[in-house]
């Protein structure tokens, strides 16, 4: 492997506070992993600073492209817009190679609404993406530099004496993402109201983590005013302390209203605790979960969640036969086996 080596990382790393969402965590992770795998000096571009510091990301961003050749880019549908358009000048004439590492699963549609993005992608080296459908779509497209790179997460899974069995209620859930309207928490909530009620005794319980989005406080303060005692928010956790707080659940429900999810992070963390996931049949839910690891209901629909979970409450063993699946399946998700796949491209040019 080449030393010394010069790259950028263009993404939103969060400065120096404290942010829980996938784009953050998965752009830090890349960068600690590739400063452990590689020996590379790696400049950051930090995106935050687009809204807090404008002067000082476009200073960073410019040094970035002058001085490396190799640029990995992790951005969100806004960002997009502004880069892509850039790093496309700067790869056309300045030869620089460009590598998107994909957040989420909508780009598909956005090269559809935006149609410049197709020569803006076909210029980059190559597009990093978590789902064999988003590569199919795109090609579709003219898209033909796709790539499948899962989501990683440096984790410690549980042993497998550790394993959690239930074997009587009440079931001990919990959901463990951004909390806000699109994640369908509410419907998770209704959904369990609803089987407690029918039962007249608590079947399940709820434990809710994760960071509030600044934006919809007044929706969860309203929300949390309606929790039965069964359902409970329980803050932030570290994001390398999941396994701890998770490994002694039930299950992992996930029930996103997000249709284009990528491969989101709470999986692969679930998935090391041994915690098979009951959740909505979000478009690229075949590329993370199967029969093995999960449950799924039909998409946005909180009936079939409640069928599901009632389902559930009179055969537990539908959960604990997948435990071990669990703790199987994480294995795809180590970090070692998606840098590789990185530097052995970067290297490769």
């Amino acid at each position: 492997m080449t030393k010394n080596k010069k790259i950028a990382i263009i993404g939103h790393f969060g400065a120096n506070k404290l942010f829980l969402d996938g784009q953050t965590i998965k752009t830090n992770e890349l960068y600690n992993e590739l400063s452990l795998f590689a020996d590379w000096d790696i400049k950051k571009v930090d995106t935050y600073y687009k809204s807090h510091n404008p002067l000082k990301l476009l200073i960073d961003l410019f040094v970035a492209l002058f001085t490396t050749k190799d640029i990995i880019i992790l951005v969100a549908a806004n960002g997009m817009k502004f880069f892509f358009p850039l790093l496309y000048f700067f790869a056309r004439f300045f030869n620089k190679r460009i590598y998107q590492y994909v957040i989420g699963g909508s780009l598909d549609r956005r090269v559809k609404k935006y149609t410049n993005f197709k020569k803006y992608l076909n210029s980059f080296k190559v597009n990093w993406v978590e789902a064999v459908g988003m590569i199919d779509r795109l090609k579709d497209l003219g898209i033909n530099n796709c790539e499948l790179l899962y989501n990683f997460k440096r984790l410690t899974p549980i042993s497998d004496d550790s394993i959690s069995c239930y074997t009587s209620s009440p079931y001990r859930l919990c959901f463990f993402s951004r909390v806000m309207k699109e994640k369908g928490l509410e419907d998770a909530i209704e959904a369990i109201k609803t089987v407690n009620e029918k039962y007249g005794k608590t079947i399940y319980t709820l434990d809710i983590y994760g960071q509030i989005d600044p934006a919809q406080t007044e929706w969860f303060d309203n929300l949390k005013r309606e929790f039965p005692q069964c359902i409970k928010y329980k803050g932030l956790v570290d994001y390398d302390k999941s396994v701890d707080v998770l490994k002694d659940y039930f299950a992992l429900i996930f029930p996103t209203l997000y249709y284009t999810e990528g491969v989101p992070g709470t999986i692969i963390d679930a998935y090391a605790s041994a915690l098979p996931i009951i959740a909505s049949k979000w478009e690229n839910y075949d590329n993370i979960i199967d029969d093995t690891t999960g449950i799924s209901y039909t998409f946005g629909d909180v009936d079939d969640l409640i069928r599901v979970l009632m389902t559930i409450s009179e055969c537990p063993e539908i959960i604990n036969e997948k435990k071990q699946n669990c703790l199987n399946k994480v294995l795809c998700f180590r970090p070692e086996a998606v840098i590789k796949k990185i530097t052995d491209k970067i290297e490769s040019f």
